[in-house]
């Protein structure tokens, strides 16, 4: 699964993360203190020209107001330390804002109506910021959303809505930097890990691989579902890169869930093994894990798990049951009753 954690910046009010996995009305778990500002105390911290005002509300009788200077207003969630193990659950942020006309140019090259800028972002621990935000001018209130995969073993994260000034290197600008933007009805929302199979490392084969190292086969990534759609159909890549054969491979699931039994995970998987643009993806393989027993061995007889890979076409990319010689598997069934495919 892929995702950015780079600042992400668009002038629309939609912004649909890298992940794409997750319907905005399948998200479960609600955040936010004072979604809609009408508590003097509510979970919201305003600084620069941000205040809450009995006035220009979308829904009650109060709105976050940012006008004549730059300003924001921000809140942290904490609790969030088992959603998102291997970074596979997901988040959205929405809000409403109203961003009004605050320049007018009539001639010369800026001709044209100018807004403030209105944006949001969403910072996970101290990781780079998600954000998006948009300086087109609405008439009312005006829906924002942004939505992403949240970041591995994530523990909170921090809210902000902001108001910021035009740009006004535009030719004709006559007015100051005026701010004049409004915000109501905020959502955070998380779609959380239920169970997950996990797999890092190399296979201990003994082969050697292209650059000469042990390990012709090399693993990394998770599947796993979410409460959106508890032990049904999961979410999530794992990655195989097969020296050898000079290939690597993506392999995602397919419609069936994940089958947990006795210590391993028997995953249903369709895998795209090309580098072409456009993805080209081949159904009907399964790979199997199993956990290992651990121990305090750190050398080469560490009990780290198993892997195997069957099903792919004429067998090419098929991998035959092998323990791995780092990394590890890591299964967490959660409440997924344990079942046998057959």
């Amino acid at each position: 699964m892929k995702h950015s954690k780079k600042i992400l910046t668009a002038s629309i009010a939609l912004l649909l993360g890298a992940s794409g996995l997750v319907l905005a009305d399948h998200f479960v778990n609600e955040h936010l203190d004072d979604a809609g500002f009408e508590v003097d105390t509510g979970g919201w911290t305003p600084d620069g020209s941000a205040s809450r005002v009995e006035a220009n509300a979308r829904t009650g009788t109060w709105s976050m107001s940012i006008g004549d200077l730059a300003g924001s207003a921000s809140q942290t969630v904490d609790g969030l330390d088992e959603c998102s193990p291997y970074g596979l659950a997901t988040f959205e942020l929405s809000g409403f804002y109203d961003n009004p006309i605050v320049e007018t140019v009539e001639d010369g090259d800026g001709a044209g109506d100018y807004a403030s800028v209105a944006g949001m972002t969403v910072q996970f621990n101290l990781d780079d910021p998600f954000a998006t935000s948009t300086d087109v001018f609405t008439v009312g209130y005006v829906e924002m959303t942004l939505f992403d995969n949240i970041p591995a073993w994530a523990t909170s994260a921090t809210i902000t809505i902001d108001g910021m000034p035009h740009d006004n290197t535009h030719d004709g600008h006559t007015g100051d930097d005026i701010v004049d933007v409004h915000w109501d009805d905020m959502a955070f929302m998380t779609d959380c890990v239920v169970d997950y199979a996990k797999v890092s490392g190399k296979l201990n084969d003994g082969e050697k691989g292209n650059a000469g190292q042990n390990g012709q086969y090399s693993f990394s990534g998770a599947i796993g579902t979410l409460e959106s759609d508890p032990c049904g159909t999961p979410v999530g890549e794992i990655h195989i890169n097969y020296k050898t054969l000079g290939y690597s491979c993506v392999f995602r699931p397919e419609l069936a869930p994940t089958y947990y039994n006795d210590g391993t995970a028997q995953l249903m998987v369709e895998y795209d093994c090309t580098d072409d643009v456009e993805e080209s993806f081949e159904p009907g393989a399964t790979i199997v894990l199993t956990q290992g027993a651990g121990g305090s061995n750190k050398n080469k007889d560490k009990d780290r798990g198993m892997i195997s890979v069957s099903g792919t076409v004429d067998g090419l990319f098929d991998i035959p049951e092998g323990s791995l010689r780092n990394g590890n598997v890591n299964l967490s069934s959660g409440s997924c009753p344990v079942v046998d495919p057959e």
